[in-house]
């Protein structure tokens, strides 16, 4: 094709099913090669790929499903575009602690995230939009008050339902599902991960690696743990147990 640019109209028609997760990733990766080769001006896109991070109603399975439930070679390449997307240290702070938060919340309070991989993309992606915009590390170390108390929040400023993510409010609040998963996280290699937050993240000269945990199955995790197991120092662990039980 001479001009790639003649097909926007119908890429952005695309992002309007909204009954079909797959085709409108697909549309929006399209659009983001016109935006980055082509010079492409379609001031909407970061309301798009914020809006793709929600759960959506599929027709097709008469499921809600979400970025995290796709075909897994499909969600690394949604993910790495994702990460792509927001590299750029020109992006209003405002705009990147929506995303934070709205990646977070879904991720931590949906029960969407199910594998460690999930999780781990998650915790590397809000790690490095924190490094590339210091004002959003305030999401997570809020300054204590004279009293030296925490300080606590009523009622969460983050506007959830906001489709705009300029609009969200999201510099107001804190990244306490980031703060639930430390605690709370049942695996425990994502839970010791998670805990790179307490430090200082200005003080790491690398970034993180999303890309690393975006195509990682659930399945391999597993295996992966279960073949770091000496199965002859348990065996042994546990006769002693059933030993001492039996004195």
């Amino acid at each position: 094709m001479h001009n790639p640019l003649f097909l926007s109209d119908f890429l952005t028609s695309c992002l309007d099913l909204e009954s079909q997760l797959d085709v409108q990733i697909l549309a929006l990766r399209a659009i983001f090669i016109l935006l980055e080769k082509y010079g492409l001006d379609y001031p909407n896109y970061y309301k798009r790929l914020y809006g793709l991070l929600l759960p959506q109603y599929q027709e097709k399975t008469g499921q809600t499903v979400s970025v995290f439930h796709i075909d897994t070679q499909e969600k690394a390449r949604f993910l790495r575009l994702l990460d792509l997307s927001l590299r750029s240290a020109k992006l209003p702070s405002r705009v990147i602690a929506a995303f934070l938060k709205r990646i977070a919340r879904v991720s931590m309070t949906h029960g969407i995230c199910h594998s460690p991989g999930d999780k781990m993309f998650v915790i590397s992606l809000v790690a490095n939009l924190i490094k590339r915009h210091p004002r959003c590390v305030r999401l997570i170390h809020r300054k204590k008050r004279i009293q030296k108390e925490v300080l606590k929040f009523d009622k969460d400023p983050f506007r959830e339902e906001e489709t705009d993510p300029s609009k969200a409010r999201a510099l107001k609040s804190s990244l306490w599902e980031i703060d639930a998963l430390m605690k709370n996280e049942f695996d425990e290699t994502v839970r010791n991960y998670s805990k790179l937050f307490r430090g200082d993240l200005s003080r790491k000269s690398n970034f993180f690696k999303c890309e690393d945990f975006a195509g990682l199955q659930a399945l391999d995790s597993i295996a992966e743990d279960l073949g770091s197991i000496d199965i002859v120092k348990e065996n042994s662990a546990i006769n002693k147990s059933i030993l001492i039980k039996h004195k």
